[in-house]
This record gives structure tokens, sequence and C-alpha cells, in this order.
């Protein structure tokens, strides 16, 4: 009995320990920004509606080019995004072809189409499906159109970030592998001059040991990462990102998306010199006023306090608009190259907008909801436990036709409930965005955001309250 309360008194102060340690503040905690309770309710009370979406406007992006686009994934949340993009900016929808396995299904999509967009059903891990979805005949084959080059953004990927061990890897190999090799092979095939791939800031991060030990008195130093563009300005990207082995990843999706920029980066100047590559690394919140917004429109429609229980951990913002615009400026820099301008085709950029804990978003929420939004911290040691009893459970049942046969599978927000999901949740990162926002002189593409991440957050939550909680209500 004895022995038994001792070890629950010290798995009591463990947890506790971990949980005080996650508390405190690094120094790198005061570059996060912050928003006073003022300035939201100020926010708030200005805003007697929320703008309808978008924020930019066409002479904030590069000018129209009259070519033709394929984008690949382009009713996800980017493609989605990019193909609006690219008719406000004024390209003829009859120049624009989405390629996606879903069908288009929100109401803006359905808009495109009426106007002209092309939607092509084509699941990319399917070679033949993917290159006849490229060789298909556009709406209105004019030869001025062909003279002027066409563009490949590709954006489809299965993002299971919560999967770590090998047993899993080949769920996201098949899409995030083998489909971009697939539309790497049909842009060449089309005769396509540029292809953009949209990946993640996730390659860059390393695994952090989330737990410590009774007599540390701070995390580990893994727990705080700052993740470069690194060898990118040398043009050594490609050597110093290549030898990564699976446990230097944080999840099978951030290894898989790495392999595939891999791909990406050797086939720059193929077809003889043709078809120039570039790679965009988007990081890490991606928000934005549309029903397809992955984090912020969960939070907004739970009718339940919201469990948190990573208010410290400090984490990047990145607005959709901005992170399209560099996608935009990245196909400007590489037409302009075509013209004798700097060679930066073959690189990868981190796309980001400014850092913020996790507590200075869930306050705002809060306070833009007038109080609708909750949120209930927990644990961060026990729901990171609790984790790792998910992670074995999916893999005994995946490994055992028996309880297959007796026991469900999981699903829904528990299955995402898994170690490598908290490698994200709990550690903090801060990315350096410096490259981008070089002049072309000096390998960068002189991005900037056109808008900032508070009226970019102000807006999408006052967008989606009016999409989601208001609509509910009515």
């Amino acid at each position: 009995m004895f022995i038994s309360i001792v070890i629950l008194l010290a798995f009591v102060y463990f947890i506790w320990h971990n949980d005080e340690l996650y508390k405190k503040s690094t120094e790198r905690h005061a570059q996060a920004d912050r928003w006073t309770t003022s300035q939201l309710k100020q926010a708030a009370e200005v805003s007697n509606g929320p703008k309808e979406a978008p924020l930019l406007n066409s002479r904030d992006l590069p000018p129209k080019t009259g070519r033709r686009y394929i984008i690949v994934g382009g009713i996800g949340f980017v493609g989605n995004w990019i193909v609006g993009t690219l008719l406000r900016r004024g390209e003829e929808p009859y120049n624009i072809r989405v390629v996606d396995l879903k069908p288009p299904s929100l109401p803006e999509q359905l808009e495109y189409l009426a106007a002209g967009v092309e939607y092509v059903k084509a699941d990319i891990t399917d070679r033949n499906a993917t290159t006849a979805s490229f060789m298909k005949t556009w709406t209105k084959p004019d030869a001025e159109n062909v003279s002027k080059g066409l563009t490949v953004f590709h954006c489809a990927a299965v993002i299971r970030y919560f999967e770590r061990h090998t047993t899993f890897l080949s769920r996201s190999m098949a899409v995030n592998m083998g489909g971009t090799r697939n539309v790497i092979e049909a842009s060449k095939a089309a005769g396509a001059d540029i292809f953009l791939y949209t990946s993640s800031t996730v390659v860059g991060a390393r695994p952090a040991r989330l737990l410590s030990f009774p007599w540390e008195s701070k995390r580990s130093e893994t727990c705080t990462q700052v993740v470069s563009d690194e060898g990118e300005a040398e043009g050594r990207g490609e050597v110093v990102w290549h030898y990564r082995m699976h446990d230097d990843f944080i999840s099978n999706y951030a290894e898989t998306k790495f392999q595939a920029e891999l791909l990406v980066r050797n086939a720059d100047k193929a077809n003889g010199g043709k078809l120039r590559t570039g790679i965009l690394r988007a990081g890490a919140i991606l928000f934005g006023p549309t029903h397809l917004d992955p984090i912020f429109l969960g939070f907004l429609k739970s009718p339940y306090p919201n469990l948190l229980w990573c208010s410290n951990t400090v984490q990047h913002l990145l607005y959709i608009e901005n992170c399209v615009s560099a996608h935009l400026l990245y196909e400007q820099r590489l037409l302009e190259a075509q013209h004798g301008s700097r060679d930066i085709g073959g690189h990868a950029y981190i796309v980001t907008d400014t850092p913020h804990n996790f507590a200075n978003l869930t306050k705002a929420l809060t306070i833009l909801s007038n109080g609708k939004v909750k949120f209930l911290n927990i644990s961060p040691t026990i729901m990171y436990l609790l984790s790792h009893l998910v992670e074995g459970y999916d893999l005994v049942y995946h490994h055992s036709p028996v309880l297959q046969k007796i026991l469900p599978r999981l699903g829904g927000d528990l299955i995402k409930l898994q170690p490598s999901s908290h490698q994200s949740m709990l550690v903090n990162f801060f990315y350096d965005d410096s490259l981008i926002r070089a002049p072309v002189e000096k390998e960068g593409l002189g991005y900037r955001a056109k808008v900032s991440a508070f009226d970019a957050f102000c807006h999408t939550v006052m967008w989606l309250q009016k999409h989601t909680l208001d609509e509910k209500a009515a």
C-alpha cells in the first residue's frame, strides 16, 4: 500500500513538474506578437459586420499574365484561393483548370465553374489519369495562350500530421510523393514551363523531447526551435537538406513532403531546361475567411468549451492571401528570369506571418466572438501521455485482424491525438523568413506581406462567425 502511494505521488509530481516547466517562457517568447484586450475590443466594435473576402485587391498582386494555369488540388484550401486570386487579377476563366479528385461543392467554387473555369476529376496517384487530365484539350484552344506558357500549382496533399510510425508511411507516400512524381511527369508532357509546389515548414522541424526529468529546471532545448531556409541562399539547399533519416522528421507527413520537395528540385530545368520549379514552405497556422479554414472554424463551431493544452506554445500564423500572393510572386520572378533576371529556380522559401502564442489567439477568439467561444485549459503532460495510448491502439489494431473484427477503428479528432501532433502543439517554432523577403539579387523574392496578422485574424474570425455561428443560430 505504502509503495503504491509513493508511486502515485511520484507520478503526480512528474506531471505537475512537467506542466510547470511548459508554462515557463523562454527568451524567444518575447518575439511573439501580443494583442491587447483593448485592441481586440476596438476591432470588434469598429466592425459593423465583416468585410467580404478577400482583403487584397488586384493592385496588391503581380499583374495578369494571360498564361494557362493548372491547379492540382484546386478544391482544397490553398488551391481554391489560388483559383479565386487568379480570376480577381484578370486571368481568363477558360485559361484555368482545376485537377482534383474531390468535386467542387462550395458556392465560390461553383461560381468559378459557371464563369468558365474547368474542373477535371483525377486521382494523382494514377499516373495515366494525371497525364490525361493535363493533356485534355482546353476549352478555348487559342494559339496565343499556348505561346504564353503554362504554370502548374501543385497544392494537393494528404495531411496525416499525426502519424510517425513507418507502418503508416505508405498512407502519406501515395499522394505526397507518388502523386507529386506523377504531376511533375504530367507537367513535362503538357509542356509546362513553371511548376510551383506548396510545401510546409514542418519539413524543417526536428523531433523534440517533450517530457522533462524531475531534476531539470527547464525544458529541453529541442522544445524551442528556429527553422530557416538553410543553404538556399548559397544554392546548397538540396545538399544541406538531402541527408535526413525517418527519425529526423516529426511525422510521416513532414517526411513525405520533404521527399516530394527533392522531386521538385530535381525537376528544375527538365525538358531541356524549359521547366523551372520552385517550392513555398507555408507555415504554420494557415487560416482564412472560408469554410475550408482548417483551425479556427472548428473552435467557432464547437457548442462546448474547447479543450486547450498548448496555451504557452508559440507558432507563426499565415494568412491565406499572403500565402497565395507569395506563390504568384514566385511565378513572376521565374518569368522575369526567362528574360535575364536572377535565376532563383529550384529553391525553397519559407513564407509566414508573425509568431503568436496560443493563449493570445484563444483570448482573441473569445473577445471577437463576444464570449461565445470558450476554452478550458487542461494538462499538456496528461494529454501527451494519453496520445501514446491512442498511437498504441492504432498500431495494434492495424496489425490484428482479430481486433479489427471486434473493436472499432479510431477516427475523428481522437485519431489525431497522437505523439506526432504534440510535436507541433507543444514545441515553440520560430520561422526565419528572411530569405523570401530578401531582394532577388540576394536569392530572395522581395516578398512583403500585404495584410497584417492582426487585420487578417480579426477579419477571418468575423467572417467565420457570420458564416458559421450566425447561420447556425438562424
